[in-house]
C-alpha cells in the first residue's frame, strides 16, 4: 500500500494494482480524472505483474516484475519523467505509460516526493527526475501553494530544483529526463519526502546519504539546512542502517547492531541500588532519564527479554518497588527510606 496526498495505490496477492481516492491530476491511473471512494483497478496493467509503486504528492510511479518503470498523474515539473506536452495531457496523465529513458534497465524500486520522483535499478544505481519546490516568488508556481498544508517555518521558503535535479547532475530547472544520482557506492533501497531524498547505500558496512530541502531537519544533518547534493547521514557508533523511509517533511532510518556484536539487545541497566542513590540525591532529572530509557527500550518490550533482566516478583530489592517508592518521595519532595 502507497499513500500520495489524497489517494492510494494498493497492489493484491496476483501482483495487481488497485488505486481510490482524489484523482483530480489522474493520479489513480485508471483512465479518467473521476474520484473513487472503493479500489478500482489500473486496467491498463492488469496484465502487468508488479513489483512495487510509490505514490507521491499528486503521481504515482510503479515497477513492474520484469523491471520497467511506469508512471502517470499529474505532469507538474517533469514529474513523470515523460516529455512535457501541451493540450489534453497537460492537466495529467490518467493512464500508465512506460518511462522511456529508464526502458531496459530493470529497476526494482521506485520513490515518489511532491513533484519528482526517483528509480532504484537492479545495478545499485539511482535515476531521479523532476524537481522540488519553487521558492516564494519564483516562476511556475510549485507545490507549496496547492493542497496540503506545510508547518510553519521561520524560513517561509524552500530550495527549488537545485536541491534535487542539482544532485542528479541536472540543471537548476529540474528535468523531465531521468538523471544519474551522483553516489560513492551501489544502493539498496530509496525513499522520497515531499522535497527531499534518502538512499541507501553499501552492503555490509551500509551508509545512508540524504539531499534536498532540510528546513525542518528532515535531511539528519543535525541542522535545518539544505543539502544540492546527496551527503553521508551522520549516524551513532555501533548501529547500522537496515532502511530507510520518508514522507513529507520527515524521515527515518531502522538501524540494527553493527557487524561483529552477537546476541540479542539487552535492555538499559538500573539496579535498585542506583536508582536509591539517586533518589537520595535528589537528582531527580537523571533518575527519570534513567528509568525512561529502560521502558523505552524495544529489548524490554519482548517478554523473554523483560524475564531474563527483571527480578522474580515480589524478591526485595525490586526495580519494580524502588521505582514505586521513588516516584512516592517525588510527590512528597522527600528523600528515600532506608
Amino acid at each position: 500500500v502507497s499513500c500520495g496526498g489524497a489517494f492510494t495505490i494498493l497492489i493484491d496477492r496476483e501482483a495487481v494494482l488497485w488505486g481510490c481516492g482524489s484523482n483530480v491530476h489522474g493520479e489513480l491511473g485508471v483512465g479518467d480524472f473521476e474520484g473513487r471512494a472503493a479500489p478500482t483497478r489500473l486496467a491498463s496493467l492488469s496484465a502487468t505483474p508488479m513489483r512495487s509503486v510509490a505514490a507521491g504528492e499528486r503521481h504515482a510511479v510503479a515497477v513492474s516484475i520484469a523491471g520497467d518503470v511506469y508512471a502517470w498523474g499529474s505532469r507538474r515539473h517533469g514529474a513523470l519523467g515523460l516529455p512535457l506536452l501541451a493540450g489534453s495531457e497537460a492537466r495529467g496523465l490518467p493512464t500508465p505509460r512506460a518511462v522511456p529513458a529508464l526502458r531496459g534497465r530493470r529497476a526494482v524500486a521506485a520513490a515518489s516526493g511532491s513533484d519528482w520522483a526517483m528509480a532504484l535499478l537492479e545495478d545499485g544505481s539511482v535515476y531521479c527526475w523532476g524537481k522540488g519546490v519553487q521558492p516564494r516568488g519564483g516562476g511556475g508556481g510549485g507545490a507549496r501553494g496547492e493542497g496540503g498544508g506545510e508547518p510553519p517555518s521561520p524560513r517561509r521558503r524552500a530550495l527549488s530544483a537545485e536541491a534535487l535535479s542539482s544532485a542528479a547532475g541536472a540543471a537548476p530547472s529540474g528535468t523531465a529526463t531521468p538523471q544519474l544520482l551522483e553516489l560513492p557506492a551501489s544502493c539498496t533501497a530509496v525513499a522520497a519526502g515531499r522535497s527531499h531524498g534518502l538512499a541507501l547505500c553499501g552492503g555490509g558496512d551500509a551508509t545512508v546519504y540524504s539531499w534536498g530541502v532540510g528546513d525542518y531537519g528532515q535531511l539528519g544533518a543535525g541542522a535545518a539546512e539544505e543539502r544540492p547534493h546527496a551527503e553521508r547521514l551522520p549516524l551513532p557508533l555501533g548501529v547500522a542502517p537496515r532502511c530507510v523511509a520518508a514522507v513529507g517533511y520527515g524521515s527515518a532510518v531502522l538501524v540494527g547492531r553493527a557487524a561483529g556484536e552477537l546476541g540479542p539487545p539487552q535492555p538499559p541497566a538500573l539496579s535498585a541500588g542506583s536508582a536509591l542513590s539517586l533518589a537520595d540525591g535528589r537528582r531527580w532529572g537523571e533518575l527519570a532519564e534513567r528509568v525512561g530509557a529502560v521502558f523505552a527500550s524495544p529489548a524490554l518490550l519482548a517478554r523473554a527479554s523483560a524475564r531474563r533482566t527483571g527480578r522474580p516478583r515480589g524478591a526485595r530489592g525490586d526495580v519494580r518497588d524502588a521505582d514505586a517508592h521513588v516516584r512516592g518521595c517525588a510527590a512528597r519532595g522527600c528523600g528515600p527510606a532506608r
